[in-house]
């Protein structure tokens, strides 16, 4: 499935079963991709710091996570100098509020992902997340 461009996930969310979700879509949707889980955005930004050696291809990131939230971590991996802001980053939330969507797209999200209610709905967002090719025009900035 997966076209090869997409083989490291990083996934930062605070509730547990979204996680759980997540990792057990990612596997059947293409097992060769490796998840790494993170329960809060401090921990992600501190271990995109921390480990230059093994950069993400992808960054799913929840908006409303304690300590450092989404947008923050979105903020501060798109200000930094080196090659870790050119990282994709899709927001991942249930909120489906204009403002919220507006916010992510003005901070440099590549597409906002809204968390589906059904694992079906999200093993094909993740599929067209997998197939995205850089050198096609990008789909919409809210993936549903």
């Amino acid at each position: 499935m997966n076209t090869g461009l997409i083989k490291n996930v990083y996934l930062a969310d605070d509730d547990e079963d979204d996680r759980f979700i997540f990792a057990e879509v990612l596997q059947q949707v293409d097992p060769s991709v490796n998840l790494w889980q993170f329960e809060s955005g401090e921990k992600l930004t501190q271990i995109l710091c921390e480990t230059l050696e093994l950069v993400p291809d992808v960054v799913f990131l929840n908006i409303n996570m304690p300590i450092k939230n989404g947008f923050e971590c979105l903020q501060e991996i798109r200000s930094r100098s080196d090659n870790l802001k050119n990282i994709m980053i899709i927001m991942y939330s249930t909120s489906r509020n204009p403002d919220t969507i507006a916010r992510a797209l003005e901070l440099g999200a590549d597409w906002y992902l809204i968390k589906p209610a059904s694992v079906s709905v999200l093993s094909s967002l993740i599929k067209k997340v997998l197939e995205i090719n850089t050198a096609e025009p990008a789909p919409d900035f809210v993936l549903q």
